[in-house]
């Protein structure tokens, strides 16, 4: 995931000041969504920056929900114009209202220092692995709050 990484955090041969994750959760009905979820996902690409942001693969999910994550190169001010675009598109797709709801929100993303002779490589491995944690512990928190 590191090499995914690497042009959304880094700029100019050192770590960005400031990385979001965004999370957009569809919570549904059971059935056959993916007509809808392939609409969501072309929803979700049109809605960052080539380049500068990153649509993550697809994390776990269940038969009643589903978590897309994007990494954004932003700080959490302009984050909050992407939610609001990502939220307007998704209020655009009319059978998404039939079969269920959707959340979407942000966190900061802390990204270490380089130091002495850590280089930007581990760094970035370091920033994959929080990122991986952060979007297990959203996955698993949204599924308690289900049951």
């Amino acid at each position: 995931m590191s090499d995914l990484l690497l042009p959304v955090i880094t700029e100019n041969g050192h770590l960005r000041s400031s990385v979001v994750l965004l999370q957009v959760e569809w919570h549904r009905q059971p059935g056959d969504w993916d007509e809808l979820r392939k609409q969501i996902l072309e929803m979700l690409r049109r809605s960052i920056r080539a380049g500068g942001d990153l649509l993550l693969p697809a994390s776990a999910c269940s038969p009643t929900r589903e978590s897309f994550f994007i990494l954004a190169s932003t700080d959490l001010e302009r984050a909050q114009l992407m939610l609001r675009r990502i939220r307007e598109r998704l209020a655009g797709l009319s059978e998404l209202a039939s079969c269920g709801s959707v959340s979407v929100s942000a966190r900061g993303i802390w990204l270490p220092t380089r130091s002495g002779e850590t280089s930007l490589e581990k760094l970035t491995a370091q920033v994959a692995e929080k990122i991986t944690r952060l979007a297990r512990a959203a996955d698993a928190q949204s599924e308690e709050r289900l049951k």
